[in-house]
């Protein structure tokens, strides 16, 4: 059982038309399998197929049970808020150059898909996580993922994110996209993954 996001693969619906409280778990857009585990004081249940739901409320069901609501309990009873999805998370790739922490032309693409993605989110928040190849030593290889991370957190800053507003990462050469043996040079590894929400 693969598990997602909860941004993605639950909708907790506290409306004004149902004077319950419910969560749903719902179609992973991708198709990937998901489950939720559901947990509070009045419930503990962990939902794994898409529609089925589990009520919330702990006067009127103190022990609930996961159930799949019909078509129209689902859109009637539950409302919209089930059609209610977050805009998905918006991944960018920054490559450097051997022994660089200095963004090059080449990532003019990404630069200008990390403007338009910032517009589109407004309150961003930021994930920065530096890497490395396995050319140097770790001790290196970790301080150089440092600088590269940071190089894009001012980027970021600069267009107007709150420094706040981003977690930075540093991983060295710990996490390669591609795995090599250790003194091995691979640009796909010399990056600094950006995740936009």
């Amino acid at each position: 059982m693969k598990r997602i996001s909860i941004l993605f693969a639950v909708a907790f619906l506290v409306t004004s038309c149902s004077p319950r409280n419910y969560a749903v778990l719902l179609e992973d857009p991708d198709g990937h399998n998901s489950a939720v585990s559901v947990s509070g004081p009045s419930v503990d249940a962990t939902l794994q197929t898409p529609g089925t739901a589990v009520g919330m409320d702990p006067v009127n069901n103190p022990r609930p049970q996961p159930w799949t609501p019909n078509a129209d309990v689902l859109t009637y009873t539950l409302c919209p808020a089930t059609l209610v999805h977050p805009e998905r998370p918006e991944r960018l790739v920054f490559y450097f150059d051997l022994d660089s922490d200095e963004l090059t032309d080449a990532n003019d693409p990404a630069l200008v898909a990390l403007m338009k993605s910032i517009a589109r989110h407004p309150g961003t928040d930021a994930d920065v996580m530096g890497h490395t190849d396995r050319s140097d030593t770790e001790k290196y290889n970790q301080g150089l993922s440092e600088r590269r991370a940071e190089t894009v957190r001012a980027l970021l800053v600069k267009a107007g994110v709150p420094n706040e507003r981003i977690a930075v990462g540093a991983y060295g050469e710990t996490l390669p996209a591609v795995p090599t043996a250790d003194g091995v040079r691979e640009a796909k590894n010399r990056r600094v993954e950006v995740t936009i929400r």
